[in-house]
């Protein structure tokens, strides 16, 4: 099936259980994704939830000393990105909702798909124009989950996500971590209601 456009992933959307269950019909596997660094980007605890006082990965534009290393996914249709888009509260709807949009989906590079049909893909990221979590804090279910999540990718790619803004959660997270798959579910349904 040839991609629609790629996704760049740099917290919850870098494994499988993390994309799945957000209104996309495709279900992902890890033979889908790659691991990818891109630069003049930095991660953080930098999006915040309007429901909660409660900050989630987001990204800054950096300078050329900065990158971070996510994963790259594919994106097979505009229903599905429309989907991926809304489950994140980055699509244009919410420039109409009193809580605003929690990202700004950008454009941020062209993929050339040279072994293939020659075909040439945009990738799409989540950027946060600014950082609005003042006062806000991470939930370590949230952490919990990312960082199970994240293991399968290996050692060096959970050190080097450490070291290009990703938290390691508090050792007593772990058991928090099914909580945040349940807040996902909640969060569906009342993005559902705002829609309505």
């Amino acid at each position: 099936m040839k991609p629609f456009c790629y996704f760049f992933g740099y917290g919850s959307l870098m494994y499988p259980d993390g994309i799945n269950d957000r209104g996309m019909n495709y279900k992902y596997t890890w033979d889908d994704l790659i691991p990818l660094r891109i630069n003049r980007f930095k991660r953080g605890m930098f999006a915040a939830s309007p429901f909660r006082k409660t900050a989630y990965y987001g990204l800054l534009r950096g300078n050329e000393n900065d990158e971070v290393l996510g994963v790259l996914f594919p994106i097979f249709d505009e229903e599905d990105l429309n989907a991926l888009l809304i489950n994140e509260m980055a699509h244009s709807d919410f420039n109409y909702k009193p809580m605003g949009r929690m990202y700004e989906p950008i454009y941020l590079l062209k993929l050339h798909d040279e072994a293939g049909d020659g075909s040439v893909y945009n990738v799409m990221t989540l950027l946060n124009p600014l950082d609005r979590t003042s006062g806000c804090s991470a939930p370590q279910s949230y952490l919990a989950h990312v960082w199970r999540g994240i293991q399968p990718w290996g050692d060096d790619f959970c050190k080097e996500f450490l070291e290009t803004g990703g938290l390691k959660p508090k050792s007593y997270a772990n058991k928090l971590a099914p909580i945040y798959t349940a807040m996902k579910k909640v969060k569906k349904f009342a993005i559902k209601i705002q829609r309505i």
